[in-house]
């Protein structure tokens, strides 16, 4: 909550030419919690031109454009990211978020499969498969995949997400 000291820290840190990519995605929650919309732009640019190959940087600026609601933008970096490395969880998990935020469940579904094969602790991953089930009308495996969210889920807001999918039932 030390929006100074953060600020100061990542200022440090990005004055260093070999932080890595991992590293450097790492400090988008203080600049999307204390940032103005001109520093995240930065942020997320500054990711794209310094790590055009690399799927986190990638999918991190992805993430700030979606924050900022430029879905053009966030579209652009997730495709990016994804097509790069279609073997890490969080970056399916992004990527296939993006699809069903845009009404393409039918192409998220995959994606979402992908990303709770990969990791199938995630929560996020369970949740967005069974909102993309549901919205396809497939009620049978949108409800097992409710229960494997709910299995994942430790947090009250993910308690109070599963209580509203499941009204949608």
């Amino acid at each position: 909550g030390d929006s100074v000291s953060a600020r100061v820290v990542v200022q440090t840190l990005n004055e260093i030419d070999s932080l890595s990519p991992g590293i450097l995605a790492s400090e988008a929650e203080v600049f999307t919690k204390f940032g103005s919309v001109e520093e995240q732009i930065g942020f997320a640019e500054m990711l794209e031109s310094r790590f055009p190959m690399d799927p986190i940087a990638l999918g991190t600026a992805g993430v700030i454009y979606l924050k900022l609601g430029d879905r053009e933008k966030c579209g652009e970096m997730l495709v990016r990211s994804y097509a790069l490395d279609s073997s890490n969880a969080l970056t399916a998990l992004n990527y296939g978020v993006y699809l069903v935020g845009g009404g393409s469940h039918s192409a998220a579904l995959q994606v979402l499969k992908r990303s709770l094969e990969l990791d199938q602790g995630s929560f996020l991953a369970a949740y967005y498969l069974a909102t993309t089930y549901l919205a396809l009308g497939d009620i049978n495996n949108a409800k097992a995949t409710i229960l494997r969210a709910e299995a994942n889920a430790l947090r009250p807001e993910e308690q109070e997400r599963l209580k509203q999918l499941k009204v949608r039932l």
